[in-house]
């Protein structure tokens, strides 16, 4: 799991954020949830479900938000989680990928 570079915003821009999650196996990844845990000037995590990633491929998942206030915010906490095989339980990982955003007044 990587994270694409985040460029600065102006106070009131949205700031968009990608997620790179590899699958560098040789079998499929079925049924997972990515949560990115931003941080209080952006909101609640953001979370996407993901059927599938075939072997020895990724997917890109691209986002927005908002911020609520200017400064510079850093965070890495995702979590990857499934259900699979069964779905009866959750099995969660936590995994680093570091940010830094930079909101900054508007000139």
């Amino acid at each position: 799991m990587r994270r694409s570079t985040i460029y600065p915003i102006s106070a009131g821009d949205t700031l968009t954020l990608e997620i790179i999650v590899e699958n560098p196996t040789s079998q499929p990844k079925t049924l997972l949830q990515v949560i990115d845990h931003l941080p209080d000037g952006f909101g609640k995590p953001a979370k996407r479900s993901i059927e599938l990633i075939p072997p020895q491929d990724s997917y890109s998942w691209i986002y927005s938000t908002d911020s609520t206030q200017r400064g510079i915010y850093h965070w890495s906490k995702v979590d990857l989680r499934t259900a699979t095989p069964l779905g009866l339980f959750w099995s969660s990982r936590h995994r680093v990928a570091k940010a830094k955003a930079i909101d900054s007044l508007a000139e």
